[in-house]
């Protein structure tokens, strides 16, 4: 889809082009050795390529900025996924009317509002509306705390932090879940693969994804936008599927429940996903003679389903 962001791509590419200068381009040198330190080929052993993978990804998402180089983490969309977390934690409540109104630090490009929401009333309630979705605010959780705790200590111990959660320390800390999330999913991938084939081409494969697909880009540049945790909350709720699909429990069916709860929460389009599966898992048994599904198992599954799908329309009411 066509957007804002687009348009400042293509208008530095034309200063680029125009130039011939492609100094210009954010990090080159750096990228240059990216790309040798890229070259290798993945260790048959699992914890070393992991291992391995640890350290790059890292090392990239510190040394980079986010879209452009800029040096900062939270830019576009996932400014207004960040919202519901200051919204949540520090007002206590999804009123964004004084969110929208904050003014953002000299180093950031475009303001905090940049889509201009703070004017987009919703006719219910007469406040400003967020049409993006919360799930990236509920997987960000974790490092919040862990940052707005270490923040709150470092400066008792006389460090000078800046615990806006605007200010580096916080958009730095709290999107490094891009990082954890991503190789958290790369692993359960190499799990899942590895049921079915050997060691080395599930290495392979993980590898494929991640640095022949945009999924290094946002994972480093641009790690507030939704892109990686889709994928993660995808291959979670894929992972238990299997698990399920074999050994049916009440347990497994809860944690499938809340994978794709949180997988529609992430987007909500991914609704349709969660559905086909849905009825995939209840259409097996009887494609191969398996005992169904207890009713109860079923049913606390679909509730779970709807109870995560609710915060969508009451939030954008």
């Amino acid at each position: 889809m066509y957007n804002i962001r687009d348009r400042h791509t293509i208008s530095s590419c034309k200063q680029i082009i125009e130039n011939n200068d492609f100094n210009l381009l954010p990090g080159r040198q750096s990228l240059a050795f990216l790309t040798q330190l890229t070259n290798w080929k993945p260790s048959k052993k699992p914890t070393l390529y992991f291992c391995r993978l640890f350290v790059l990804l890292t090392f990239a998402y510190f040394h980079f900025g986010t879209y452009c180089n800029w040096p900062y983490k939270i830019e576009s969309d996932g400014k207004y996924y960040y919202q519901y977390l200051i919204s949540g934690f520090y007002d206590g409540d999804f009123d964004f009317t004084n969110n929208y109104q904050t003014p953002k630090y000299e180093w950031m490009h475009q303001k905090i509002d940049h889509y201009g929401f703070k004017d987009q009333l919703s006719p219910a309630t007469g406040r400003p509306t967020n049409l993006f979705t919360l799930g990236q605010s509920i997987l960000w959780t974790p490092l919040f705390l862990l940052t707005r705790i270490s923040g709150y200590f470092l400066k008792l111990l006389g460090f000078p932090i800046d615990t806006n959660p605007w200010g580096k320390f916080f958009q730095y800390s709290i999107m490094y879940s891009s990082v954890l999330y991503l190789l958290t999913t790369l692993f359960l991938l190499y799990r899942l693969l590895n049921r079915y084939f050997e060691k080395t081409p599930s290495i392979y494969a993980t590898g494929l994804i991640i640095f022949s697909t945009n999924l290094f880009y946002y994972t480093v540049f641009e790690p507030s936008m939704s892109h990686v945790y889709d994928l993660f909350t995808f291959v979670v709720f894929i992972f238990i599927f299997v698990e399920v699909v074999e050994n049916p429990s009440l347990v497994l069916y809860i944690a499938l429940a809340i994978a794709g709860a949180l997988h529609i929460l992430v987007r909500t389009q991914n609704i349709l996903t969660i559905i086909l599966f849905s009825a995939l898992l209840f259409l097996i048994p009887f494609a191969t003679e398996k005992k169904p599904s207890s009713l109860k198992s079923i049913g606390i599954y679909v509730g779970i389903l709807i109870l995560g799908f609710l915060p969508i329309p009451l939030l954008n009411t």
